[in-house]
């Protein structure tokens, strides 16, 4: 019994887990001057709040964004597969601007 219950139990944790895949992994993240974006066919842009606590540190804070665009590009455009961002530079408190701007591409498939 005491095996049913911990196969049951690392079976919920494992599900879980899996349950917090973000949509955008099938995105790319790429600087806007990459120069295989001419090839690509523009869909539009994206916008996310980036109002991000100081408990990281720069680097952290970027890949962070990054990630948000990635995610908010995915629900946005479900044909885009390649956002491109600007710089994302930290401002003088330590935080980056409160939005931040991508554009979203059809790279793949087309």
């Amino acid at each position: 019994m005491r095996n049913l219950i911990c196969l049951a139990l690392s079976s919920f944790i494992l599900a879980a887990c899996a349950s917090g895949v973000k949509e955008g992994e099938r995105v790319f993240i790429v600087p806007s001057d990459a120069a295989h974006l001419s090839n690509c066919k523009l869909l539009g842009p994206v916008k996310v709040e980036a109002e991000i606590f100081s408990k990281w540190d720069a680097n952290e804070m970027r890949k962070e964004i990054k990630f948000r665009l990635r995610d908010k590009a995915a629900l946005e455009y479900p044909d885009g597969d390649t956002v491109a961002h600007g710089d994302l530079n930290v401002g003088g408190w330590g935080t980056p601007d409160a939005e931040q701007m991508g554009t979203v591409f059809k790279c793949f498939g087309n």
